[in-house]
């Protein structure tokens, strides 16, 4: 497993396009909201999949820095 950093960085130039877009929105169809949402719980998973390790390698320290900017973006995408 690798994290590809220019593809994330494509998801995140994204999801910020889409908060922009979103702001003036009243409603959001429910399969985007649900696929925003599992979005950062899918990263978590994969993070929380090196609980065991006592140290932390640098593909788990890139998923959990991922994890938390994805969460807050969707954080911005839905409010």
């Amino acid at each position: 497993m690798n994290f590809n950093i220019n593809e994330y960085n494509k998801l995140i130039s994204g999801l910020k396009t889409l908060s922009s877009l979103l702001k003036n929105e009243r409603f959001i169809d429910k399969e985007l909201a649900l696929y925003l949402y599992e979005m950062p719980q899918m990263i978590r998973n994969a993070y929380a999949s090196f609980d065991k390790c006592e140290n932390k390698t640098e593909l788990a320290l890139s998923l959990e820095e991922a994890w938390i900017e994805l969460d807050s973006l969707v954080i911005d995408c839905l409010s």
